[in-house]
């Protein structure tokens, strides 16, 4: 099954959305570990610790941590922020709050709650929205040998945590395959981050595009917390989207929220995560 907001998909939504935003005139997550996804993966396929690891065993643990990621998923909603911004802008041309509902397997509907700005914002987010829920229904692993060869580029840390750095290699000229990096966690095999750019441009419209993903633990599964593509887009210059998320909330459950001080993901799953300060509690909304 297709993980939820994966690399492939997401970036894809927000280069075709700049495209669309061209034709009609145109802060990183600090996510909390989430070790009992990881547990079931990494038992499976362990990595021996200082050394070299074998790429083919790392490329198994992060296909099946994938796998045993979506296995894990029940229905939840999550509210998300998109903005586009034209040039050297600080602020954004319009701003659009979006909930997104899943349902397992693989059904995803959504509903735009807030419009700020450009009328012409709300249009490219309703398409990132209807080829979302498309994109969905495929039952895909994102991040496989299907698609990709890979090869391995060493190691690095991210929000405290080891990570294999592995260049994706798209086996195919494909405007849904990506060029570029993914950082994957040493123990869970997850994908904690992606930068790259689409193996083939998407539109005419799109000179160049540069795209990046961060990906955190939401109540207990793994899913995409930001994205930001930049493009430069032919007769219009620059242009940025992003894409933020702003709560998770389980079906039948209430919306937690905190005020976590100087951290970019504000809005938490429990009153006390590894990413919120001692105080959190006591400030919860």
């Amino acid at each position: 099954m297709r993980v939820q907001f994966s690399p492939r998909v997401v970036t894809f939504f927000l280069f075709a959305a700049l495209a669309a935003g061209a034709q009609t005139g145109s802060r990183t997550a600090q996510p909390r570990s989430m070790y009992p996804v990881a547990g079931s993966a990494a038992a499976a396929i362990a990595v021996p610790a200082r050394q070299a690891p074998d790429l083919r065993t790392v490329i198994a643990g992060l296909e099946a941590a994938q796998r045993i990621n979506h296995e894990r998923m029940g229905p939840f909603t999550v509210v998300r922020r998109y903005e586009l911004f034209s040039g050297d802008d600080q602020e954004p041309k319009g701003t659009v709050i979006a909930e997104v509902h899943f349902q397992p397997p693989n059904t995803k509907t959504w509903e735009i709650k807030e419009t700020k700005g450009s009328t012409r914002t709300e249009k490219v987010v309703r398409g990132v929205l209807e080829r979302e829920a498309k994109y969905a229904r495929d039952g895909k692993i994102a991040i496989s040998r299907a698609d990709y060869d890979f090869s391995y580029q060493g190691t690095d840390e991210v929000d405290r945590r080891r990570c294999y750095i592995l260049q994706l290699i798209p086996k195919r000229d494909d405007t849904n395959l990506l060029l570029g990096r993914i950082w994957v966690d040493q123990d869970t095999f997850l994908i904690r981050h992606f930068e790259g750019a689409p193996t083939k441009s998407p539109s005419w419209w799109i000179k160049d595009l540069r795209l990046s993903t961060t990906y955190g633990d939401l109540g207990g599964i793994w899913l995409h917390t930001s994205s930001k593509g930049v493009a430069d887009v032919r007769m219009f210059g620059p242009h940025t989207m992003t894409e933020s998320t702003l709560s998770y909330q389980p079906a039948h459950s209430s919306l937690i929220r905190c005020s976590c001080a100087g951290r970019a993901l504000k809005y938490c799953t429990a009153p006390r995560t590894e990413s919120c300060p001692p105080d959190a509690r006591a400030r919860l909304q």
